[in-house]
């Protein structure tokens, strides 16, 4: 038997022994759901009705464009329609981080991003659930922002074409704001839309109506890294590349696995692995989705879910280290690459990125390759080129039309295939930290951003005040004279073509134009610049594609056979014979033809030219 007073003092621990666990279970809750009216010390009625700067979008770019502005003494209200902050990544399970280099191995993006990294460890495959707490922690540490989540933008004010305020909406109770000066950091430009700010679509700006892959990543658990890494290395479908973190690579899976839906492919894998063990997969591809339509996305989150099902029993017995995998969760949103992009005071082009071109009104510089995901099986996806780095300007956050807005985001004012590399996170925090910034000059000036951006000792002084407060600017030096094919004869066809979407290269900027061209990759290439020259000829090449055996579609093309089947797509038959046929002779005649009968317009005269004769059983259209 025990004494009395010994059962009280183990009754009195046993008690506190509670009290602690439930103190910290508490704490631990709170932590993983604060309050979704969370916004610094107040809730949604206590909210100011006026604010100098608003920010719409709790991407990372939009906690940036919060952060920046309200360091630099402006009163931020920050708006976000989810239950926490950090969008694509923390929602979207888009943990691996691409950071783009200048050619000295330098991020080109620092600043507010280079804080947020240092303080996640500086990992290039992130922990999202510590990657969505770090960025409500650098958001609270601000006394000047007030943060909405869960709250929607139902509608906006205007005088004339300048932006006033904007009406919310969290949990059924409406409520408005007005503010000086707005940013807009939705991935898909969704306050600009409501304020009638012009825009195109995905590719409209190059005629092709399609938009890149969305993708649905694949989380997770009983990965054996290690022996995935081994995999890797000893050429497991193909091998990949690999760091402590990350892998890149298994290219055998895009034609070993058979997708269960026509809209579905498994490209090879880009992989990224947490030291908690999460695994997550970026190679599902959904084709046809529009990431502005929620039926849309509804059916592409279906048809993702039903192919995981397959592709994890595939990954358990093709790739040694899957065996134990098993799915840990689905991601909440879709990674949607493209929507919108609006329509700026100066449009960022595939020129700019090529050339690695800096302006004189640069607020941020981008580095990431140019991008192009794939739009269906048929037509895949491709790099255009590898920039050094290239400058951003500031009227590339300038909407056409509409005052006291500026985009920082995926859909800033960049054109479609430029996108291809300023989309990514780092390059967009490093804009909207400028956006921070600009928006607090533009209320101390009383200076519209569309005259800012006509103010050489304005934007001066934008730039000294970014570089201060550790932003990344450079200005123009010798060395970003050099760029792919500068001193090539032929540079203003490649140029055009790159323009206009017709010629890509890869991550070494080779365009392999003095080599031969393989049978399968004519036609692809071939049906690419068809989808937006002449659809009528896509049928033609179709059928040539699925006349080829594997085997043929290796073959090296000849020069006869090259003539023949672009005659048979264009109408046009050309008459000179190259002693050789490579992918030079290729895009000259692609090049020719788009000029002489398809009436686009050059930049230079051509250095070479083809004798051709329509052909009296092919129509062109003009």
């Amino acid at each position: 038997m025990e004494s009395g007073d010994l059962v009280k003092k183990k009754v009195l621990l046993g008690t506190l022994v509670v009290l602690i666990v439930a103190i910290i279970g508490g704490m631990y809750w709170h932590k993983q759901h604060r309050d979704v009216s969370y916004n610094g010390n107040k809730s949604f009625k206590e909210a100011k009705k006026e604010y100098d700067v608003i920010v719409v979008g709790g991407e990372p770019e939009g906690v940036s464009a919060a952060i920046s502005a309200a360091r630099n003494g402006a009163k931020v209200l920050l708006v976000e329609k989810n239950d926490g902050l950090g969008g694509l990544m923390t929602y979207g399970y888009m943990n691996y981080l691409d950071i783009p280099q200048a050619e000295g191995g330098e991020s080109t993006s620092q600043g507010i991003f280079m804080e947020w990294w240092k303080n996640m460890g500086k990992v290039n495959t992130v922990n999202v659930d510590k990657a969505k707490d770090m960025f409500l922690r650098m958001v609270d540490d601000e006394k000047n922002i007030d943060l909405l989540l869960s709250t929607k933008v139902k509608s906006v004010q205007k005088e004339g074409n300048k932006l006033t305020g904007i009406t919310v909406d969290y949990d059924g109770k409406e409520k408005t704001f007005s503010g000086k000066r707005f940013i807009d950091s939705t991935a898909d430009a969704d306050l600009s839309v409501l304020a009638k700010v012009p825009y195109f679509v995905g590719r409209h700006d190059i005629h092709r109506k399609e938009m890149m892959a969305a993708t649905m990543i694949i989380h997770l658990k009983g990965v054996d890294w290690e022996k995935v890494k081994y995999s890797a290395k000893t050429g497991v479908m193909g091998g990949a590349s690999f760091t402590e973190t990350a892998l890149w690579g298994f290219g055998g899976v895009d034609a070993g696995y058979i997708e269960k839906s026509p809209r579905a492919n498994l490209r090879g894998m880009n992989v990224g692995w947490t030291k908690s063990d999460d695994v997550y997969i970026n190679a599902l591809q959904i084709f046809g989705i529009d990431g502005t339509n929620p039926e849309s996305i509804k059916e592409g989150f279906k048809i993702a879910k039903e192919e995981t099902k397959s592709i994890i029993p595939y990954l358990q017995t093709h790739i040694p280290g899957f065996e134990k995998a098993e799915l840990a969760s689905y991601p909440n949103e879709l990674y949607i690459r493209e929507t919108r992009h609006i329509k700026a005071e100066e449009q960022l082009s595939i020129k700019d990125v090529w050339e690695n071109r800096t302006h004189w009104n640069d607020i941020a510089m981008g580095g990431y390759s140019v991008d192009v995901q794939a739009v269906s099986k048929q037509v895949p996806g491709f790099v255009i080129t590898d920039p050094n780095e290239y400058g951003i300007p500031f009227g590339s956050l300038v909407p056409k039309k509409i005052d006291n807005l500026l985009v920082a985001s995926k859909a800033s004012g960049y054109s479609s295939l430029a996108a291809g590399s300023a989309r990514v996170i780092p390059t967009g925090m490093a804009t909207a930290q400028a956006a921070g910034v600009a928006s607090v000059m533009s209320i101390d000036k009383n200076m519209s951003f569309r005259d800012m951006t006509k103010n050489k000792d304005v934007i001066d002084e934008l730039q000294r005040t970014l570089k201060k407060q550790g932003a990344y600017i450079h200005a123009h030096d010798a060395s970003a004279d050099h760029y792919p094919y500068k001193t090539d004869a032929e540079y203003p066809m490649i140029q055009d073509l790159a323009t206009w979407g017709h010629i890509w290269s890869d991550y070494t900027n080779n365009l392999y134009l003095d080599q031969g061209i393989m049978k399968k990759y004519y036609l692809q290439n071939l049906r690419h610049i068809l989808e937006v020259e002449r659809p009528e000829g896509i049928d033609e090449v179709k059928k040539l594609q699925a006349s080829l055996t594997d085997e043929q579609g290796k073959e090296m093309m000849t020069y006869e056979e090259a003539v023949a089947w672009f005659k048979h797509a264009t109408g046009v038959e050309y008459q000179v014979k190259p002693d050789t046929y490579t992918r030079r002779e290729f895009y000259h005649m692609v090049y020719q033809w788009l000029i002489e009968s398809k009436g686009k317009q050059p930049t230079a005269e051509p250095t070479f030219h083809l004798d051709y004769a329509t052909s009296p059983t092919a129509q062109v259209t003009q």
